[in-house]
């Protein structure tokens, strides 16, 4: 009788967070992954990059066989993602921002917002009407 073999299932392995430290020799890293007790690692001293985790898990997720290329490449792409992430929040922090008076009652107060609708959007969160735009400011 012929027994098939078992299928391993594959993974795609993702950086979630990198911590970087200073060493004699330069500098290691440390990465978490989206699999619990999976950690890419460099120590620094001019060794390769490798993964960490128990051998067993590491072959059932056919993780064993990454290259040092392969997990560089891995840290590469999530250093991309966070670099793409932070110039976007720069420049929403740079967006010109009008500032716009609104009422509610007999209170006033002012809304920051890109243009009118959406300074009325944010009035109606507190059952206010947007009076009139003030000044423009660039916000910090």
């Amino acid at each position: 009788m012929e027994t098939k073999p078992t299928k391993m299932k594959t993974t795609n392995l993702e950086v979630k967070k990198v911590r970087y430290f200073k060493t004699n020799r330069g500098v290691g890293y440390q990465c978490k992954t989206n699999y619990d007790g999976v950690e890419i690692l460099n120590d620094g001293n001019g060794g390769s990059t490798y993964l960490e985790g128990k051998y067993s898990e590491l072959k059932s997720l056919k993780l064993h066989t990454k290259t040092e290329w392969e997990l560089e490449k891995i840290i590469n792409k999530f250093e991309n993602k966070q670099k793409q992430l932070k110039a976007k929040q720069r420049k929403l922090k740079t967006t010109k921002m009008k500032t716009y008076l609104c009422k509610e009652g007999r209170e006033t107060f002012t809304i920051k917002a890109k243009d009118r609708n959406e300074a009325e959007e944010l009035a109606q969160i507190y059952n206010a009407i947007v009076i009139k735009q003030l000044k423009s400011t660039k916000t910090n």
